[in-house]
């Protein structure tokens, strides 16, 4: 199955860092590539603790802007990301849409240096559904602090990949042989 890599695009509906290092736009400073190299310490953004009111600890980065007949059949998220202190919460990584928020069971424990976490979604985890084309309109990609827990995390990068197939129903034309004369 052919693989698109995916870059973020923008700042997306969660915004809730608490700092943001060597960029203008937090989407700026996670950026870093396509796939898991990140620049560390030159660009990151600052996740506080949770607090789901406010949303601060919770950010999301559109992925797709434009995603016309693709439809997904596993998405890969990379979340590059250091803990802030001794005690920090775990990250978890996911995908919003329009506000509602869906991740994987598994959370990414940072270590004290620069590491990252990739995860793969074969199904919607907002959904809980085989991936469909009309789910990538305005998904985003989201990495929050698990609830909860004091302390913060950087995040030095949000990549992905996508595996798809086309959602076109057309058939081959082949050209019909005419007799002249």
């Amino acid at each position: 199955m052919p693989t698109i890599a995916l870059k973020v695009q923008q700042d997306g509906y969660w915004r809730g860092w608490s700092a943001l290092v060597g960029a203008s736009f937090a989407y700026q400073a996670v950026d870093d590539s396509d796939g898991t190299t990140h620049d560390s310490a030159d660009s990151y953004i600052t996740l506080p603790k949770l607090n789901l009111p406010t949303g601060a600890g919770r950010v999301s980065f559109p992925l797709f802007l434009q995603a016309e007949g693709l439809i997904p059949v596993a998405i890969t998220l990379n979340v590059g990301a250091r803990r802030g202190g001794a005690s920090h919460p775990q990250l978890q990584i996911g995908f919003s849409r329009g506000g509602i928020v869906g991740f994987d069971a598994t959370k990414f424990n940072p270590g004290a240096g620069w590491s990252v976490a990739s995860r793969t979604f074969s199904l919607n985890p907002i959904t809980a559904a085989a991936w469909s084309e009309s789910d990538l309109v305005a998904l985003e990609s989201c990495v929050q602090n698990e609830d909860g827990v004091n302390g913060n995390n950087d995040v030095t990068l949000v990549s992905g990949s996508i595996e798809y197939t086309g959602s076109h129903n057309w058939r081959g034309v082949r050209p019909r042989a005419v007799q002249v004369g």
